[in-house]
């Protein structure tokens, strides 16, 4: 009942009595006199509800009541420009955790998209966690962890999409593909152009582009990210593609990664980079080689596990 949505047209509807011999251009389920609201907020009780076979088109919103109480079971379609999706888990979607496309703007924040999955190749295998074609969502505080794809972006797939992630986890998901992949994330297509800022880019796993790939004249900016643990297992943990599609790193952290860190056209400013002599990073645009120091295990370095 939360997601009814009546096709009845309005009594002013420019549908009605301009069908063949001034008929309606209605099926006969009534009108009404005035417009409904232009959307709706669903608010989810804690619990786990299923989304195969539900969209949320016509402008629906969703607000659970935290990620560790409600789940949505199956991949989001429908979000829209101006809805928004917070304080759930989505899981279990074999289409992937969220899809959205066509130009649309939804914002998602404070969700957390584990242990989704894409099995077959193409565009429809891409993005185990999330995959944006033609669109700019935005993504606040959430964590796209655990996923994985057929194809690439095992955690995110951008296809001639621009979403913005803004202190976001990527971390643990797998790309599949043979070829190249993008653990993390991968973009591709003219109009790609993902920003990260301030996200935690770790432990995340493909053939090439185990953190994040670009190709196809995609473009990613990684601002004040921190990229760790990742492994490239036969490629370089950043792919860019030529000079029109590269991926850029200002005042970053990238350290601990397993496999050569970059391949391709990476452009870095004001980072931390490890193996930066090798790597012939540029010293003069104000990057450095340091142990960053993270606080690693805190003061206790045993761990008992019954």
């Amino acid at each position: 009942l939360a997601l009814d949505f009546s096709v009845a047209l309005s009594s002013v509807s420019p549908c009605l009595v301009m069908g063949q011999g001034v008929s309606d251009m209605v099926a006969p389920v009534g009108t009404f006199s005035s417009l409904g609201a232009s959307g709706r907020l669903v608010h989810l009780a804690a619990g786990r509800y299923g989304m195969v076979g539900t969209t949320l088109t016509q402008n629906v919103s969703v607000q659970g009541t935290g990620q560790d109480e409600t789940f949505l079971e199956g991949t989001v379609f429908g979000l829209r420009t101006s809805a928004t999706l917070s304080e759930v888990t989505v899981t279990s979607g074999a289409s992937g955790g969220i899809r959205v496309y066509g130009g649309q703007d939804p914002e998602v924040r404070d969700c957390r998209i584990a242990r989704n999955s894409t099995s077959v190749s193409g565009s429809g295998g891409a993005g185990g966690g999330i995959y944006c074609q033609d669109s700019s969502p935005l993504f606040i505080r959430c964590e796209v962890v655990e996923n994985t794809a057929g194809d690439s972006g095992g955690g995110i797939s951008c296809w001639s999409a621009s979403p913005s992630f803004v202190d976001c986890i990527i971390s643990r998901n797998v790309s599949m593909f043979s070829y190249g992949g993008g653990g993390g994330v991968d973009c591709w297509g003219w109009s790609s152009s993902p920003r990260f800022e301030g996200c935690v880019i770790r432990d995340n796993s493909a053939q090439a582009g185990g953190a994040v790939h670009c190709h196809s004249s995609a473009r990613a900016l990684l601002d004040k990210c921190t990229v760790f643990r990742n492994a490239a297992l036969s490629g370089t943990v950043f792919l860019g593609g030529d000079r029109n599609s590269p991926v850029t790193l200002q005042e970053c952290i990238v350290w601990s990664n397993f496999g050569p860190t970059f391949g391709g056209n990476v452009d870095t400013f004001y980072s931390c980079i490890e193996g930066l002599g090798a790597l012939g990073v540029q010293p003069e645009l104000g990057n450095i080689e340091a142990d960053p120091l993270f606080c690693g295990w805190g003061s206790r370095s045993d761990a008992h596990v019954d």
